[in-house]
């Protein structure tokens, strides 16, 4: 990272792109690309640093409600904070076996584009999905899974775990919750890991700003958009996806 508008605009695309069903680090490869910049994972991690303390101002009540409720009596919080745990065994043992190949995918923007795509289609599959379900342990397994395909550069994090959430019968409020909530054990345990990886890990001027950017950003686009989610699910994203990824997948054959 060499100059403070770079970081900005980096820090704009993380924090508006985490939260909204389009792909963050499809959006980063992106936008990378049009700057003319490297990768960076040491500037990656600290976004996500910026990105985790988005969901801790949003839901910190909950989440503490949460902690409190797992090792209380039976409930529905006690079944959804379990959930949580049960839900991030799938993207942890995937994330660390398959590490490498992950991160080769980074590289490719044809692999964005066409990723952009499957997004696209699984954010318009969910539309009419609204059902009654609470979260258990098959509803959560299986929104963990659905996960799992964020793992790949263009492939929404929030979204599929939206969308898995509603292909599993919960409403689009506990949905959204739940995949926002899973979030937290996801992004430590990938800034724990990444952070192994990193040689240099120096905290320029530009960095602060960009993560800075990143955290109001952030935080004004999740609160819209867990209205929005509750309000008209997530299938109206699926068009801008699909522009994307076909014009990233284009550009890509056509200037390889």
């Amino acid at each position: 990272m060499t100059t403070y508008l770079e970081a900005v605009l980096l820090g704009f695309i993380q924090g508006l792109t985490e939260w909204l069903p389009v792909s963050s680090s499809g959006h980063l490869q992106v936008g990378r690309a049009l700057l003319g910049l490297e990768a960076d994972t040491w500037y990656d991690l600290l976004l996500h640093v910026g990105t985790l303390g988005v969901i801790l101002l949003v839901y910190w009540r909950r989440i503490l409600q949460l902690v409190a409720a797992a090792f209380g009596p039976a409930s529905n919080e006690k079944r959804f904070a379990w959930g949580l745990v049960l839900g991030s065994v799938p993207i942890a043992v995937t994330g660390f076996l398959l590490a490498d190949l992950v991160e080769s995918a980074f590289e490719h923007l044809p692999a964005v584009g066409a990723a952009l795509l499957f997004t696209a289609y699984f954010l318009h599959s969910t539309k009419g999905l609204e059902g009654k379900a609470r979260i258990g342990p098959r509803s959560a397994w299986s929104i963990g899974l659905w996960q799992v395909l964020a793992l790949l550069p263009g492939v929404s994090r929030s979204g599929a775990t939206i969308a898995g959430g509603l292909h599993a019968g919960l409403d689009r409020e506990t949905a959204a919750d739940f995949g926002f909530l899973l979030a937290v054990p996801a992004l430590v345990g990938a800034t724990l890991f990444k952070a192994t990886d990193v040689a240099d890990p120096t905290l320029t001027g530009p960095m602060v700003v960009g993560i800075l950017v990143s955290l109001v950003t952030g935080y004004v686009t999740l609160q819209w958009l867990r209205g929005f989610v509750a309000r008209r699910g997530i299938h109206a994203f699926a068009p801008y996806c699909l522009v994307l990824g076909a014009a990233v997948l284009g550009l890509s054959i056509v200037s390889p």
